[in-house]
């Protein structure tokens, strides 16, 4: 298809974006809290602060041998996978990753514009109409699209290694977060909590020959909230160290199992986001990754890191669904789970694209556009 070979192109012509995936000060930050420590009686501080990343490591992914191109809506079987599923902490949790490793996708968008710089990041569909929960901070290319068609293109990738197979558009992008973090899409180093950071897309339709399935791969939501301790699966389609080739033919899933390690709140009294124990996911491109349970629901989406030391010794955060359901309820006064689960995908696009297009003109206004 032209638009595909275009996309393709672009992203050929590019070096990967280091605002896929944000990431935390050094540690002469002050610290946090925990909100579960009983000596603490005020109110609990936000996650810390966090800067850019240097692209300085190689992910475990980039030598993971070719596999063949999976049918419309799955994964072909990737030996990482395969790899790791005798390793696993226990069947379930297994079991967890191998569905979420079916349910996540890769987000490119490519820009034409020298003001704007290409991105690669990813997302999770938590339904099986074809929604999909990503970071706003990657969903805001979507809304630039809309004002400036011919200079950003985006695509929903899946697979092992990804390759086109879907096209969305934004059905919800947080108006707090856009309100709060101004000008990421040109800083050298943009920077942000989490707090926020969430958007859905919607498939609407197809980049390929094949036609849309009947119903998506998907983790339900979680209904309860992750403790320390628990022992998680992550999904991400990492992308540090990747040439814009790499990214183009052999971008592969980063798949991992981790620990919560401790537990964050903005508000004070909720569990907000989650810090886990260091992956091969805590790299720039995994922003938007999504965080299973045993129970194969999804408890988190990925949106920071800490930035010192190897992948394996880093600090990998994610936002909870409270978090996500909360922010939600306040910005629209509807109820996440309710509103996704009555509507279908073109009547959230619908009633999403005004306010779509109204975020759009500001972020022109704000590259200079």
């Amino acid at each position: 298809m032209p638009a595909l070979q275009g996309i393709l192109s672009a992203l050929s012509a590019i070096l990967v974006t280091l605002n896929a995936l944000y990431l935390e000060q050094p540690a002469s930050t002050p610290p946090i809290t925990g909100i579960f420590n009983a000596t603490t009686t005020e109110p609990l501080a936000p996650p810390l602060e966090p800067v850019a990343l240097p692209a300085v490591v190689t992910p475990v992914t980039i030598s993971i041998p070719e596999a063949p191109r999976p049918q419309t809506g799955g994964l072909a079987p990737s030996p990482l996978l395969e790899a790791l599923l005798p390793t696993a902490p226990s069947t379930a949790l297994g079991r967890s990753l191998a569905r979420l490793s079916g349910a996540i996708v890769n987000i490119i968008c490519t820009s034409t514009d020298p003001a704007v710089r290409s991105m690669s990041g990813s997302g999770v569909l938590f339904d099986p109409k074809g929604l999909i929960l990503t970071n706003s901070h990657i969903a805001q290319y979507y809304l630039l699209d809309a004002v400036m068609p011919d200079r950003i293109a985006c695509t929903i990738r899946t697979g092992s290694p990804a390759q086109a197979a879907y096209i969305a558009a934004p059905a919800y992008v947080s108006s707090q977060w856009m309100r709060d973090n101004p000008g990421t899409l040109t800083a050298a180093s943009p920077r942000g909590t989490g707090e926020h950071d969430f958007a859905v897309l919607a498939i609407t339709g197809s980049a390929t020959d094949a036609p849309l399935p009947a119903s998506f791969p998907y983790l339900p939501l979680t209904d309860g909230e992750p403790e320390i301790k628990d022992e998680v699966a992550v999904g991400s389609y990492g992308a540090q160290s990747l040439t814009s080739t790499e990214i183009r033919n052999a971008l592969y899933p980063t798949l991992a199992f981790a620990k919560v390690k401790d537990v964050y709140t903005f508000e004070g009294h909720t569990v907000d986001l989650i810090a886990m124990t260091g992956s091969v996911a805590a790299q720039v491109g995994s922003s938007g990754g999504g965080v299973a349970d045993a129970e194969g629901n999804l408890v988190g989406v990925i949106t920071t890191s800490t930035n010192s030391g190897d992948l394996l010794s880093r600090t990998l955060r994610a936002i909870t669904i409270d978090h996500i359901r909360r922010s939600f309820e306040e910005d629209s006064e509807e109820d996440f789970d309710t509103y996704f689960k009555r509507g279908n995908v073109s009547s959230f696009v619908r009633v999403f694209v005004d306010d779509a297009e109204e975020m759009g003109v500001v972020l022109k206004k704000d590259i200079g556009r």
